[in-house]
C-alpha cells in the first residue's frame, strides 16, 4: 500500500471516495499528518484468525479481513480490510484495496 493512497484517500476528508472512511479513521485518532501510522494499523490487520471470506474479482482474489484496527486512541474500530492477489502478478503478494466499518459480532451468537 502507498502512503499517497493512504494520506489521498483513506485520510482525506476531501475526497469524493474516501470523505466517510476519513472521518471514521480520525475519530479513532489517525490523522492526515501521521499516515505511516495507519499504514502500520492495516498491515498488521489481516491474520488468519481474522479472514472472513475470499472470492474471485475480475482481475485476482478478493481476501476480507474483519476484526478491531488498532488505533492511536485504544479504542480500536472493528473494520473489514479488503486485499487482492491479481491474477498477473508473479510475487503473488496482496495489495491494499480498502477498509469498510462493520459491526462486531455479538457474543455467544451463533
Amino acid at each position: 500500500m502507498s502512503e499517497a493512497k493512504v494520506a489521498g484517500y483513506l485520510l482525506n476528508a476531501e475526497s469524493d471516495d474516501g470523505a466517510a472512511k476519513a472521518a471514521l479513521l480520525m475519530r479513532f485518532g489517525f490523522s492526515p499528518d501521521r499516515p505511516l501510522e495507519l499504514m502500520d494499523a492495516l498491515g498488521r490487520h489481516p491474520s488468519p484468525a481474522s479472514w472472513a471470506a475470499a472470492f474471485a474479482a475480475p482481475h485476482g482474489i478478493k481476501h476480507y479481513f474483519e476484526g478491531p484496527l488498532r488505533s492511536p486512541d485504544g479504542r480500536d474500530p472493528y473494520i473489514r480490510s479488503v486485499w487482492q492477489v491479481d491474477y498477473d502478478r508473479d510475487d503473488r503478494s496482496a495489495k491494499f484495496v480498502t477498509i469498510r466499518p462493520v459491526s462486531r459480532p455479538v457474543e455467544g451468537a451463533g
